[in-house]
């Protein structure tokens, strides 16, 4: 009798003595395919597709998935042991790969695992799983501080959450169809080609309080034709800005067309030290939860210096605004390593993402003063929210409802210059009102708006007999 004939008879028999043992089942492919569906978690690749290292501590890490599945699962065991780890490029080069669920034994995950897996749409990872976690397919530690893996065929925008501090190598390597990424100021660590070969790339924000950018970690982005390298950097890696152009069969290798950097940083140091030509950095502080844009022109804010906005529950009438239609109000906070501090030189804020009610004449911007609502300025027919801004200040946007004062043209319930002025810009064409308003501004009633009405209005104001 051969070998394998004994080998088939005892195996036979210690499947019928097992299967004696109440309790005891064997389960076959289809059994687990069903078992899987129970817990939503669709099963079409088979464990006999995946190659091991076994472990010193016993358990196993998957090597390479050899399939050519759409959607797998990572198995939680096999050869008669637990699967710990998923290796460093396990899926990389799959081309066919659509989606991967992680199992709760997963304690390690490696360096590119997800390597040009252009059709890898959604990572997802069990929630009993202690140490990683998934989000909206993207992988994540279970802490959500690093952003392990990006699906290889998201395209569009992307934004980093906010718990994000670092990005780790391979992140978003090869990801052709993403178009701009935003970072909060949470993010300190951008790993070794992080954004390399995101061809598409043409939007980058980077972290104003980024102290590393590794290697290569935004070469090859064909699209990206500028990046503002924060005054925080530290650490700058090889080649980290360059491109690659392929052409007749030669390679030259350009830098990103637009470095911009604050003079006297690490980073201008780097790029002169390379003969890379660089633009002073007008750096500009964004508020992504909020819309708000936050510019500082003369380069001074400090390194530690945060700048925080958050929508204030204030109402119009704690405030004793009359005849209001809308009302916003924003806390702008200046701290500098946590303790508030007053700049040196004036930031200009814009408000125009954050502040939703329609902006026309009736819009006023107020500053808040030892208490007191103090107007800022705006030309009557700009449309861009802005003001300038040292230290911490409470700012309310206040849209009014129809004039019910005479020659009160914007509606806040006083005859000021700005009514005058609105007049002005009223007859010459530049203003487009509503009929409401364009009574108010014919402070003569004969029917037409002229200079004379603006005159009428501006001595009205001035308290001048009209």
């Amino acid at each position: 009798m051969g070998h394998n004939s004994l080998l088939s008879m005892l195996l036979a028999a210690i499947t019928f003595v097992f299967s004696c043992i109440p309790g005891v089942t064997f389960k076959n492919k289809d059994s687990y395919a069903a078992e899987s569906a129970s817990l939503k978690t669709p099963v079409y690749s088979l464990e006999s597709e995946f190659s091991y290292r076994m472990k010193p501590d016993g358990t196993l890490a998957v090597l390479k998935y050899n399939g050519s599945a759409e959607n797998v699962t990572v198995p939680a065991a096999a050869k008669g042991a637990e699967v710990t780890e998923i290796a460093d490029k396990a899926f990389a080069f799959n081309h066919t790969v659509k989606t991967v669920f992680i199992p709760a034994g997963i304690t390690s995950v490696g360096t590119a695992v997800f390597y040009l897996c252009d059709s890898l749409d959604e990572i997802t990872v069990a929630p009993e799983n202690a140490h990683y976690s998934s989000e909206d397919g993207v992988l994540y530690n279970k802490a959500k501080t690093k952003l392990v893996a990006f699906p290889g065929k998201r395209s569009g925008a992307f934004t980093v959450p906010k718990t994000v501090t670092e990005i780790l190598d391979y992140a978003f390597d090869h990801c052709y169809k993403l178009t701009s990424v935003n970072m909060y100021n949470s993010v300190t660590k951008i790993g070794n080609h992080a954004f390399s070969f995101c061809w598409n790339l043409s939007k980058i924000r980077l972290s104003d309080r980024l102290l590393s950018l590794g290697d290569e970690a935004l070469s090859h982005c064909d699209d990206l034709t500028e990046i503002h390298l924060p005054a925080t950097l530290e650490y700058i890696g090889r080649d980290a800005v360059l491109g690659l152009i392929s052409s007749d069969n030669t390679k030259e290798y350009y830098f990103i067309d637009g470095i911009y950097c604050v003079k006297g940083t690490y980073s201008y140091s780097y790029c002169e030290n390379l003969g890379v030509t660089v633009s002073q950095d007008i750096r500009t502080v964004t508020d992504i939860d909020s819309g708000v844009f936050i510019t500082d022109p003369e380069n001074t804010l400090p390194r530690g210096a945060d700048i925080s906005v958050k929508a204030s529950k204030d109402s119009a009438d704690s405030y004793g605004f009359k005849n209001v239609s809308a009302f916003t109000a924003f806390d702008v906070s200046l701290t500098n390593n946590g303790k508030s501090y007053t700049h040196q030189t004036p930031l200009r804020i814009n408000f125009n993402g954050a502040v939703k009610q329609n902006i026309d004449i009736s819009l006023k911007t107020y500053a808040l003063k030892d208490g007191r609502p103090t107007l800022v300025f705006r030309n009557p027919q700009s449309s861009e929210l802005s003001a300038d801004i040292s230290k911490s200040t409470r700012f309310l946007f206040v849209s009014y409802g129809a004039p019910t004062v005479k020659y009160d043209i914007d509606g806040d319930g006083a005859v000021t210059t700005f009514d005058a002025l609105c007049s002005l810009c009223t007859c010459l064409n530049i203003l487009d009102l509503s009929e409401e308003r364009l009574l108010a501004c014919d402070a003569d009633g004969n029917g037409k708006i002229t200079t004379a009405d603006a005159m009428k209005i501006l001595r009205a104001a001035l308290e001048i007999d009209v």
